[in-house]
């Protein structure tokens, strides 16, 4: 019995993200929300790819520090990240303890 409503549990997602259109296909760059299916604004979008690129600067420099250089311990802390998106106004991203 709880196959069947997983089953369809699945189904009911699959179709939901498939409903405005596939968003998986290729050509989409557009941010939607699954829930409410509202594409996001082009800043927000903005700063995701920003936070992403930012989260793959620190990872070079991880692996850097780390594995090629060994200029740092492996066991070394990695300060937190405060991210802070402002809407109209991009990303703010600072350096965290």
């Amino acid at each position: 019995m709880s196959q069947v409503r997983f089953t369809s549990h699945v189904q009911s997602l699959v179709s939901t993200i498939e409903e405005p259109g596939n968003p998986f296909k290729k050509g989409n760059t557009d941010l939607i929300s699954v829930v409410s299916k509202d594409i996001a604004d082009t800043a927000v979008k903005a700063s995701l790819n920003k936070i992403e690129g930012f989260g793959k600067d620190q990872f070079e420099a991880f692996t850097k520090e780390r594995l090629v250089e060994r200029s740092k311990p492996n066991d070394d802390s990695i300060s937190r990240n405060v991210l802070t998106p402002q809407i109209g106004a991009g990303l703010s991203i600072g350096k965290g303890r």
